[in-house]
Parts: structure tokens; sequence; C-alpha cells
């Protein structure tokens, strides 16, 4: 089966361009066949060329008929294409000097963030079934699939948002996309306003986190937006950026602002945070797949360091293990 397949769905109207969208499709298939097939390192490296190639001179094709017909985003959709194509530069970089390896689990990295996120929180989906839904397109047909796309899209829109500063208003879109159609209208990207909400076990109901209580919440996200948004710069106030943003995915955690959907919301805002200090390579690198094989260990990490005066090292360690298995592949 092909990595990739065209249909209708993709189609955009103009010729032109669909056939262009159908050579990129091909371009795709062929660099992920030669991966699955164990072509060498400059066959590989050709086929990805000629993909970078192509697809700067689709994006020109694209813009020629966004100026023809005023396409009225057309600067911001011509900056996301430069963006792209700067990215797809230091992609080939870090292959052509070994810095990172071109596998199947690379170009899968996207999807599979998002399907084990969602998995996380307790969506019941299967990653075939979960790839296949994103990459034709189709509509998801019950709550664990809607997850999953949820947090594709909440991937994509913490991407396109990384230059921006960390706000109320950005963590609350951020709920509002991963939640989509999974909670009451009500709690969609609203933050909770009670104190019922628990952190317990499934299974025997004991009680492990008690969240602050709700009328703290906006205070403490506006708190902690100013942390993430603070300079460190300087020996006495320097923070690594991965460990900045394993401390707000703590703290989303800990706050747990939301009725449902803390989890997701916290994962996708260390992606932001690490993306936004141009850490690109974290786009391609599923953690939360790590995390899922390791979902005891991700519980206890958290409940280690608020059992220990809020030593976050607990936490910090079991996250930077997550981040080295999935960079190294394991």
């Amino acid at each position: 089966m092909a990595y990739m397949e065209w249909s209708e769905n993709l189609s955009v109207g103009i010729k032109e361009i669909d056939e262009q969208h159908k050579k990129l499709v091909s371009q795709i298939n062929a660099l992920h066949d030669g991966m699955r097939s164990g072509q060498g390192k400059d066959t590989l490296e050709k086929t990805l060329g000629e993909l970078a190639d192509y697809s700067q001179y689709h994006f020109k094709t694209e813009e020629k008929y966004m100026e023809k017909f005023g396409y009225p985003d057309f600067e911001k959709h011509r900056e996301e294409h430069d963006a792209f194509v700067v990215k797809v530069a230091d992609f080939q970089n870090a292959y052509s000097s070994g810095k990172l390896g071109l596998s199947i689990d690379v170009m899968n990295s996207l999807m599979e963030e998002a399907i084990a996120s969602s998995i996380i929180e307790g969506a019941a989906t299967t990653r075939k079934a979960a790839k296949e839904m994103l990459r034709k397109g189709k509509k998801p047909s019950n709550k664990s699939e809607q997850m999953v796309i949820n947090n594709y899209r909440a991937m994509q829109y913490i991407m396109e948002h990384r230059d921006e500063p960390l706000t109320t208003e950005l963590i609350l879109a951020v709920h509002r996309i991963v939640t989509e159609n999974t909670l009451e209208d009500s709690a969609v990207g609203r933050f909770r306003d009670n104190d019922d909400i628990v952190v317990a076990d499934p299974v025997n109901g004991t009680v492990h986190h008690i969240p602050p209580v709700y009328t703290k919440v906006p205070e403490m996200i506006e708190e902690l937006c100013r942390f993430a948004n603070q300079d460190d710069e300087g020996p006495e106030k320097f923070i690594h950026p991965i460990v900045k943003g394993v401390i707000l995915h703590f703290l989303i955690g800990y706050i747990h602002p939301f009725e449902d959907g803390n989890g997701r919301c916290a994962r996708s805002i260390f992606y932001w945070y690490v993306f936004s200090r141009g850490y690109w390579l974290f786009e391609y690198m599923p953690i939360s797949r790590i995390i899922l094989k390791s979902r005891k260990d991700y519980s206890i990490a958290y409940l280690h360091t608020e059992y220990d005066e809020m030593d976050l090292t607990y936490f910090l360690l079991y996250n930077i293990r997550c981040i080295e298995k999935a960079r190294s592949g394991a």
C-alpha cells in the first residue's frame, strides 16, 4: 500500500496545481518506498533533494495563482512556504552530515505524536487505522478518532504560532483544538469552574493529586505565561530550553486548569516551547509514543515530584530519558 494516496478530496480545482500535487504525492511515496527497501544513503539523499526542489517549484506555481486571484492571505502563505523551504534545507543538512537518520519513524513522527498522545488520554484506536485516517483525510467516526485528529491539528497549530509569546489565549486555543467534539461545549477551551476534578487511579480510586482551587487557575496560568516568556539569558537566570519546556509541561498538569485534556494540552505546550526556541528537530521526535510505553513511570514521575516538596528532578529525568529514546529511535 502506498504511503499516501491521491483522491479527489485533495483537488483544489486547478488542473496545474492538482497535477503538481499528484507529483508530490508520488515523490513522497518514492521516498517512503526507498526507506522501506533499505536503499543506500546516496539514493535516498537524491530522492529527498528532488522532493525538496519540486516543492519549491510547486510553491512558485501556487503563489502565481494566489497573486492572480488576489488571495487575501497571500503574504502569510508565502512566509509559510519560505519557512518550509528553510526547514527542509535544515533537514537535508542534518541528514547529509549524519546528525539525523532518515527512517520510517522520522516520516511518521508527526502522525505518531498525534496518535500516541491521544492513546495516553484513553483513545481506543489502532495506529494503522489512525494513520490511514490522517493520510486519506477521512472524517473521524468516533471519539477516539476525533482525539487523534485533534492532536494532529494541535501540532500543526503550534508550529504556525511558535513565534508568538505564550498567552492565556494561546493555551485556551490549544485546548479548544485538542478537545473539539470530545467534551461538552461548555468545557472546550475554558478553564474549569469547580473543584470536582481530581487525579485518581482509575482502578482503585486512590486520589493522587488534588489540583489548586479553580479560582486560582487564571492567575496561575498568567504566571506560567510570564515564566515562559521571560528572558533567561545570563549565567544566573539561564534555564536550558528543553528543561524549561518540561517544566511548563509539568506545571499545566499540576495546575490542571481544564475539566479534561490537560495532558494533551501540556504536551502540546512543551512542543510549542521547544519549537519557539529553535529546536526544530523535535518535530521529528514522537515523544508521546515513548511516554505511552511507560505510562506508569510517567505518573510516578509526577507523583514523586509532588510528594518530594515539588522537586522537579524526577519529572525532568523521566522526560529527558523519553527524549533520548525518541531521538535514537529506541
